[in-house]
């Protein structure tokens, strides 16, 4: 039993090194390609209308992002992927770039963008990081 044990950890482990090395070796979006992902998605939910990109600004800890009253923004960002359940503490930092949109007629949108995965995630106004 006790080897059994000692074998997951010992996976778990690798695994888990496994991962911190793919986040910290893996090539970086650069602000292009985090402002073509934001603008794809900002007219993939709205149509294409003229949207824009207002800003982009490039974070190395996702976990570190503050809102304009300085409140850290609420957000699910893991360095881990969600088929492997371990504590956010255990997983690396991502980097995200914070891109502001501009849809004609709607309120600017923030999209944080990963800086390694790509993947998108629209923040809700009133939660822009400044």
């Amino acid at each position: 039993m006790g080897r059994i044990i000692g074998g997951v950890l010992a996976i778990a482990v690798l695994l888990l090194a496994g991962i911190w090395a793919y986040r910290l070796g893996a090539p970086h979006l650069t602000q292009a390609e985090a402002q073509s992902k934001a603008l794809d998605e900002a007219e993939y939910l709205s149509g294409p209308r003229g949207t824009v990109v207002v800003s982009a600004k490039y974070y190395p800890e996702a976990s570190k992002l503050v809102n304009r009253d300085g409140l850290p923004i609420d957000i699910q960002l893991s360095g881990c992927p969600s088929w492997f359940p371990v504590p956010y503490a255990l997983c690396p930092p991502i980097s995200v770039w914070a891109v502001r949109v501009h849809i004609p007629g709607q309120t600017d949108s923030t999209y944080l963008i990963d800086g390694t995965t790509g993947a998108a995630q629209v923040l809700i106004p009133g939660q822009s990081p400044r």
